[in-house]
């Protein structure tokens, strides 16, 4: 990444994303008692993630350096969080930028899987939650065979290719299962698991 120089005394329009604002909502995150204040902090930094550009990308980074990843670790570890979503959003967010990709598929996939397993329970999950979760899992999945492998050996692939989607929901599982299929280490195990047989988007895009 071509990272903006980080301003030491920011100024102006420089303070909304300054590693100082950045350090504040985490720290807003970390320690604050109202869930609204956190919510609003995750959704701050999700905004300021949103976008491809070079502000998104500084932003990504300083979430890293300022130890962002350890609290959204927390919040997805948390059974009754009620920051779980924005938090999904977020490395949703983070998870474009290869760089960040070692630190979140070490601390936050355990995280993503075990929200990905329920979504077969009767637990309300939004159509939008569930996009971000597979382009998250799309996202690891595109750095390294390792990490799709992994992917798969905790069947959070399978859970969310077996789950009956819509809309951006459906496309973003299309493209998980492609991602997995551009790596040909893979071909074999995806074949044993009936993908290439069963999926409309392997049958449309691949010729074996």
């Amino acid at each position: 990444m071509h990272l903006l120089p980080e301003v030491k005394d920011p100024h102006g329009a420089e303070w909304l994303w300054s590693n100082t604002l950045v350090r504040l909502y985490l720290s807003l995150v970390a320690c604050s008692k109202r869930s609204l204040t956190q919510q609003a902090s995750l959704g701050a930094l999700q905004n300021l993630t949103a976008r491809k550009g070079l502000i998104s990308e500084y932003v990504a980074s300083a979430i890293e350096k300022e130890k962002g990843i350890c609290q959204i670790k927390k919040v997805l570890e948390d059974q009754d969080s009620q920051l779980k979503n924005p938090a999904v959003f977020l490395t949703s967010h983070l998870s474009r930028y290869q760089n960040l990709c070692p630190s979140i598929f070490r601390e936050l996939l355990p995280g993503v899987v075990t929200m990905v397993l329920s979504l077969d329970t009767k637990i309300s999950v939004s159509d939008e939650v569930t996009t971000h979760l597979c382009q998250i899992l799309t996202n690891l999945s595109k750095c390294n065979v390792d990490y799709a492998t992994a992917i798969i050996d905790q069947k959070a692939m399978q859970q969310m290719l077996s789950i009956e989607h819509k809309g951006k929901a459906n496309q973003a599982a299309d493209n998980l299962l492609y991602t997995m299929w551009m790596h040909k280490a893979l071909h074999d195990r995806l074949d044993k698991l009936g993908l290439f047989k069963n999926s409309r988007i392997v049958q449309k895009n691949v010729k074996r």
